[in-house]
C-alpha cells in the first residue's frame, strides 16, 4: 500500500522505511502497474531531473533488489521481465 498524501509505504500493516529513490522508484512502477518498463523508462520516470545527467541503468537494478527486501511479503509483485526490464504485477 503506498499513500502518496502521507509519503509512507506498508506491506500488510507493516510501515516499510524507503529512501526517495527508492520510493520514487515503486511509486513509478505503481502507476504503471501491469505494464513493463525499460530500465531507462523507469530512470526517466523516477528522476526526470536525472534523466538528463545519464544515471547508470544498472542503478535500477541495484534499487530493485533493495525494494525487494525491504519489501517483504509484497517483493514478488516487482517482476523482472528478461531483456527489457520491471514490471510490478496487478493485483
Amino acid at each position: 500500500m503506498i499513500d502518496t498524501k502521507a509519503y509512507d509505504v506498508t506491506d500488510d500493516g507493516v510501515p516499510v522505511t524507503l529512501k526517495p529513490r527508492e520510493y520514487a522508484l515503486l511509486l513509478a512502477l505503481a502507476r504503471g502497474a501491469g505494464h513493463a518498463f525499460t530500465r531507462e523508462k523507469l530512470l526517466e520516470l523516477a528522476w526526470p531531473l536525472d534523466a538528463a545527467i545519464k544515471t547508470d541503468d544498472r542503478t535500477v537494478d541495484v534499487l530493485i533488489r533493495r525494494l525487494r527486501i525491504k519489501l517483504g511479503s509484497s517483493a514478488s509483485r516487482i517482476e523482472t521481465i528478461n531483456s527489457v526490464g520491471y514490471r510490478l504485477s496487478k493485483r
